[in-house]
């Protein structure tokens, strides 16, 4: 009995040291997102997000024809809509808009906005293709052979996902506009 006397104060001394001691003071100044990115957590709870183009794109196109067309495009970047495409980053593509006018002697023969509702409108891409698919370049063509030196405008749409492409010709005649898609 007298051993218990002795070691019964001697285990409470140790209990209370043992209890103090571990006050977590080695914690108290860490923060949590520290504590995430020494157990590798951090990057579940975060993720990347990636714009192309990052900021407003413009490219703006005034063409002279020797036959008297002027041709006035601007393609510019769609700032509220993306087409999103989801690998690790969830990156995002923007879409662009193109504004056409195009005059021959001083008479404008269209004048005019493609984008997506212009192309739903025209019944050139059904919703889901709409949805899948932005521009990625033009160029201009004067087809002398074929339309009397019409300009023409051929807009290249890519689905970025599945890098698929389709070429969609514009022929601006003086009275109608002609559509047709060529790949």
């Amino acid at each position: 009995m007298s051993k218990i006397k002795i070691l019964l104060p001697l285990f409470f001394l140790t209990l209370t040291i043992m209890f103090t001691s571990c006050d977590g003071r080695d914690k108290a100044f860490r923060s949590a997102q520290t504590d995430l990115l020494e157990n590798k957590i951090l990057d579940t709870f975060t993720e990347a997000l990636n714009y192309y183009p990052k900021t407003y794109a413009e490219k703006v196109t005034d063409t002279i024809l020797s036959n008297g067309f002027k041709v006035h495009i601007k393609l510019y970047s769609d700032m509220n809509n993306a087409i999103i495409v989801k690998d690790k980053e969830h990156t995002h593509f923007r879409d662009f808009i193109v504004d056409v006018k195009i005059t021959k002697d001083s008479q404008e023969l269209f004048n005019g906005t493609i984008d997506k509702s212009f192309l739903l409108e025209k019944e050139l891409f059904d919703v889901n293709a709409t949805k899948q698919f932005l521009v990625q370049d033009f160029w201009i063509e004067n087809l002398e052979h074929i339309y009397n030196g019409t300009p023409t405008l051929f807009l290249e749409y890519i689905n970025p996902e599945s890098r698929k492409n389709r070429v969609l010709k514009f022929i601006f005649l003086e009275d109608e506009l002609l559509f047709e898609e060529i790949i």
